[in-house]
């Protein structure tokens, strides 16, 4: 362990704005001398389950409360991930972690930090846990709108959808905006998140902003 970040999971898996919070967070920690590991991220039925079964029917503590076939846990949807820290002696320091949450907060609005659970609340108190926290602490809201994870992993992609030359992607929605590059019809994007006019997506690896009834 070293200078040197070591992503672990498969970030095309996970929700296309958490993979993008996750470039500024290992951005911005960097620049502060945090390396980071992504230990977890998606996670499947059978994956969650031999987790539950830790501590339970296998050798181990419990390290969750969440089985695999009632998709209770954010990792089964995408929305969440796990990191510990690759400074030489500080993998799992709470002090360093800490500090990659406070980095986090600061550039990453709808990211939550496990650690700032409670016992008393939330049952847990999750330091190496990151989540978008547009639904909340839990996948509830997810599993009541889309009732399975691939369902909610449909919308993450779209494609322009327009007549004529194709489609501005923005570096902005807000006054003043600048145009980045047009996207043709048909493009495939991916869809960070959607509001009533316009949508965050990326396109060929630029994160911008277009408007939302030409993403289908």
């Amino acid at each position: 362990m070293g200078k040197k970040n070591d992503i672990r999971i498969d970030t095309n898996k996970i929700h296309p704005l958490l993979k993008h919070y996750l470039d500024k967070m290992i951005k911005y920690a960097n620049q502060e001398g945090i390396y980071i590991i992504v230990t977890e991220g998606f996670r499947t039925v059978d994956q969650q389950n031999a987790l539950y079964a830790k501590g339970r029917t296998k050798p181990g503590p419990i390290v969750t409360n969440a089985t695999g076939t009632s998709y209770s846990s954010q990792h089964q949807w995408g929305v969440a991930i796990d990191i510990c820290i690759a400074n030489e002696g500080h993998m799992w320091d709470v002090s360093y972690i800490k500090k990659v949450a406070d980095i986090a907060k600061k550039h990453c609005k709808h990211l939550g930090w496990g650690g700032d659970w409670t016992k008393q609340v939330d049952g847990i108190v999750d330091n190496p846990h990151f989540y978008l926290d547009i639904w909340g602490k839990n996948p509830s809201p997810l599993k009541t709108k889309y009732g399975t994870p691939e369902a909610f992993m449909c919308t993450w992609t779209g494609g322009v959808n327009i007549l004529g030359k194709g489609l501005w992607l923005w570096d902005s929605y807000k006054k003043g905006r600048k145009k980045v590059v047009k996207m043709p019809r048909r493009s495939k994007v991916k869809i960070l998140k959607r509001g009533k006019k316009w949508a965050c997506v990326e396109y060929q690896g630029i994160v911008g902003y277009a408007r939302n009834r030409y993403i289908k």
